[in-house]
Formats: C-alpha cells, sequence, structure tokens
C-alpha cells in the first residue's frame, strides 16, 4: 500500500514539473518590447495632430482626447462636420453671421466654419447640436429629420405625413387625373368626393351637399348649374353641334334639370323596376317628343356631356339603328359627347377671357375627357378607342352604317 502511494507521488510531481518547464519555455519566446526613441513620440504627436484637426485620412471613425483640445467627428454618409475646442481660430470666418470666429469652439461643414449658435438647419432654423443626425443632401446642412420630413408627401386631405410600411413604402393613393396624395385610409372612411371634379374633400375645406348623397367642391359649384333656365345656353350649344354633325329631330325635345326622385319616378312609369344606384339622367321618347331628364347639380360641361350622349342615343332609335350591339352603340353615343367636350375645351382654351374659374373649368373639362377615355366602361373594353379610331378614319355617318350592315367596326 504505500509502494502504492509514493508511486503516485512521483507521478504527480513529473507532471507538474513538464507544465513548469512549457510555461517557461513559452515566456522566454516571447521578445521583449522595442525601447521607444524621441523619434517615435513625435510621430505619436504628430498622429495626434492630425487627427485634433479632423484629418480623416488616419481614421474615419476615432476621436483622440488630448489635453486642452477635443474633436468629434459626426458623419453622415461621405461628408462630416467637426467640432473643434480651443486653438486659434481668430483666421477663421462664420459663414453664418460673417463674423470672426476667435478662439473658441467652431463648427466645420463642408469646408466652411460655422459659430455653433450659427450652424442651423435650413428647413426649421434651428441650431443643429453635435449629438444630432445631419443631413448634407443638396449641399445645405439639415437636421435628419426636417430633410426627411420635407421630402415626404403630405395628404391632400388630412394634411398629415403619408405613413410608411412595414417595409418602408409609402402607403398612399393618387387620384386620378390630378395627381393628389391621400392617405390609403380616405378610399373606406366614408371621406367625400366632389360628383364633377372626383376630389376628395380635404378636411379644412367645405363642401356644398346637393341633398341626396353628392358633395360639390368650392371650385366646382362656381360652374354647376342647379335650376333648368341656367342650361339653355348649353341646350343650344349642344343643338348646333349636332346639327353640324347632320344629326337631327324630326320630333320636338325637351330638357329638364330635376333631382333624383323625379328620375327614380319617370324609370318606374315606364314600367321599369327601381334602381338603387343614382341615375344621372333619363330619356324617354313616349309620346309626341324627346324628354331629356337630367340630374341638377353637376357642372355646365359635364351636363353638356350627358345631354349630347342621350340625345345621340335617341337620334340612333329614331333612325332605326336599334338593332346595333350594345357595347358599339354605347361607344358612338360616349364618343359623340366626348368630341363635344373636346370643341368646347379648344374653344375655351384659345379664348380670350381669362380668370382663376374659367381655367379651372377648363381643367374640369379635361378631366372628363379624361374620365371618358379611361374610366367608362366603353373605354376599359377597349371599345371606345376602337371606335374612335375607326371614326377618325371612316368618320361617323359611315362607321355607323357600317356596323349596322356587319355588326362590327369597320377595319
Amino acid at each position: 500500500m504505500g509502494d502504492m502511494k509514493s508511486s503516485y507521488v512521483d507521478g504527480k510531481s513529473r507532471i507538474m514539473n513538464w507544465f513548469k518547464i512549457g510555461s517557461n519555455d513559452r515566456n522566454s519566446s516571447r521578445e521583449p518590447p522595442p525601447a521607444r526613441s524621441d523619434d517615435d513620440d513625435d510621430s505619436d504627436e504628430q498622429d495626434n495632430d492630425d487627427y485634433r484637426f479632423g484629418d480623416t485620412r488616419k481614421s474615419k471613425h476615432t476621436a483622440v482626447h488630448s489635453p486642452g483640445r477635443q474633436t468629434r467627428l459626426i458623419r453622415d454618409k461621405d461628408r462630416a462636420t467637426d467640432t473643434y475646442r480651443g486653438g486659434n481660430s481668430s483666421s477663421k470666418t462664420c459663414m453664418g453671421c460673417k463674423q470672426d470666429i476667435g478662439k473658441g469652439t467652431c463648427r466645420e461643414f463642408m469646408g466652411a466654419f460655422f459659430h455653433p449658435q450659427c450652424f442651423c438647419c435650413r428647413t426649421c432654423g434651428r441650431p443643429i447640436a453635435e449629438h444630432e443626425p445631419l443631413s448634407s443632401e443638396g449641399g445645405d446642412q439639415h437636421h435628419k429629420y426636417c430633410y426627411e420630413m420635407s421630402r415626404q408627401p403630405t395628404c391632400n386631405v388630412c394634411r398629415r405625413f403619408i405613413s410608411l410600411s412595414g417595409f418602408g413604402a409609402l402607403k398612399y393613393r393618387t387620384t386620378p387625373f390630378w395627381h393628389e396624395k391621400h392617405c390609403l385610409r380616405h378610399n373606406f372612411d366614408g371621406t367625400p368626393r366632389c360628383c364633377s371634379c372626383g376630389r376628395f374633400q380635404p378636411w379644412d375645406a367645405v363642401y356644398l351637399s346637393l341633398g341626396d348623397g353628392r358633395m360639390l367642391c368650392v371650385q366646382c359649384k362656381e360652374s354647376a348649374i342647379l335650376v333648368t333656365g341656367e342650361c339653355r345656353p348649353l341646350y343650344k350649344a349642344v343643338r348646333e353641334f349636332m346639327e353640324g354633325m347632320k344629326i337631327t329631330f324630326d320630333r320636338p325635345v325637351s330638357f329638364h334639370l330635376v333631382d333624383h326622385r323625379a328620375i327614380q319616378l319617370a324609370w318606374m312609369n315606364d314600367g321599369k323596376p327601381p334602381v338603387g344606384m343614382l341615375r344621372r339622367v333619363y330619356t324617354t321618347m313616349r309620346g309626341p317628343e324627346i324628354m331629356v331628364l337630367l340630374l341638377y347639380g353637376y357642372v355646365r360641361l359635364e351636363l353638356g356631356v350627358w345631354l349630347t350622349k342621350e340625345l345621340m342615343d335617341a337620334w340612333l332609335l329614331l333612325r332605326g339603328y336599334d338593332d346595333l350591339p350594345m357595347w358599339l352603340g354605347n361607344s358612338i353615343c360616349w364618343l359623340v359627347g366626348y368630341l363635344w367636350l373636346e370643341s368646347e375645351v379648344k374653344s375655351m382654351a384659345s379664348s380670350s377671357k381669362k380668370g382663376r374659374e374659367w381655367e379651372f373649368e377648363k381643367k374640369v373639362g379635361e378631366y372628363i375627357l379624361y374620365d371618358i377615355a379611361n374610366q367608362t366602361p366603353a373605354a376599359r373594353s377597349g371599345a371606345f378607342r376602337a371606335t374612335k379610331e375607326a371614326v377618325d378614319k371612316y368618320g361617323l355617318h359611315p362607321t355607323i352604317e357600317h356596323i349596322d350592315r356587319t355588326g362590327c367596326l369597320p377595319r
């Protein structure tokens, strides 16, 4: 038993001696650090001076502190703003107040020097502190937040900045033709839209209610027609335009502006079932005359388009073209209304009459032209564009006769 214990102690001693020898060998293999010379001290001091005075060639993100002087480097992308404390800056001129900076603290921005209180954001006008993120887009200094907010679009309805999605994309819609941006939620939160120009009602604007769910913006209200007597010149202009296209009527035509209840009643008196939607127009040819009922409250040019369209539809029925394919007959009627409006907009553009109301009415006419060519069912199906190309090439009456014979457009 004693022999086993002594052999265990001898083995443990040999192992410990082996570790000591290995440790001594490793320590002895290390070379002592080289002695520092006076030249090395001068080199380090020169490097420190480079860092103090904002030389970014040494390091783009390192700041060295030394007694009496301190430098902090604030970077935005590839441009930097340096802060100096101490030192003689009497030869520098502040680009903000145009005064000498003298001794003390100054800021450098793209080669120009500023007093700290003169280094102000170009957007909000407040000084930019050292700790605040900086944007140097466009060569001017801005708070990063101010610059981003100045470029972020504002909702035309609620006047708030349009929010970002989880992926950083802007969430908004644009009103067709007018290019007014609005938050997505305004498409579903019941925000009113003008019944003539289609624009959303801003929260700080007042729209005119027509009593049947329709709203008129302030600009469209100036040219809206509310009673039949105001529509006589419009009716005369439409009839003259149609006579110029050799579209005449053997029957007298009566024309009235009414509310939606009168249109609904006339619709039901003809034996048609009631509809829940608000109808804009109704034409009946019962009796010796053609009677056109139009919903009041729309702008002059829009009423003219609907009047022209309905009269063209009545003319096709009176001339025996009642067997035309529905999609082509509807496209022909929309096209005649489009051509009338196009002639009105051109005459308004060449008129010497000026003014904000006049210019906006012309703009609404251009919007209605856009709406007919892009948003109507005939336009979405491609029938309107094909019909317009055929009429431009062959003329209106030859195109209608070809459709009546063949059931399709001429090629």
